[in-house]
């Protein structure tokens, strides 16, 4: 089974970030591009509105199981941490997507420091009846703040 590189060789990546410099990374199937005004603020308020950056939370095969979604996850780790450079806690991440996949990369990602966060919303419902007499229903989901992972 692959292992997050910084775990295997214990010697952290080698490109330094700033110390002060913070990182937002939007890791989900939901890019930024399509948030909307207050989520996004919210995402550069953690990043001290210096570094924001989205990733694609990968879609994985119903026929996967248990040991190939923790390889996956090790692979993003990596990927996030060549991108990135050292993992830590000036780095939070944003992580939705599949379940089992999503409580892998939190594990991982927080062994290193990293904040990692949800986006909370409050759906709202619209029910209406369509000119056929079908009942319609519409959610709209208003973002209200991001929670943070607790450390288990």
């Amino acid at each position: 089974m692959p292992k997050t590189k910084a775990l295997l060789d214990g010697v952290p990546n080698r490109r330094i970030l700033m110390s002060n410099q913070r990182i937002f990374v939007n890791l989900t199937n939901h890019p930024m591009s399509g948030w909307g005004g207050e989520q996004l603020g919210a995402a550069k308020s953690c990043s001290d509105m210096q570094i924001c950056m989205s990733k694609r939370m990968p879609v994985l095969p119903a026929e996967f199981g248990g040991e190939c979604i923790l390889n996956e996850a090790h692979f993003l780790v990596n990927e996030l941490e060549s991108e990135v450079g050292i993992l830590g806690k000036w780095i939070t991440c944003h992580i939705m997507g599949e379940a089992v996949l999503s409580y892998c990369l939190v594990k991982l990602l927080q062994s290193f420091g990293v904040e990692c966060v949800v986006s909370t919303t409050e759906r709202v419902v619209e029910e209406t009846v369509s000119p056929k007499g079908e009942t319609v229903k519409t959610s709209v989901f208003k973002f209200v703040r991001f929670r943070e992972y607790p450390t288990l």
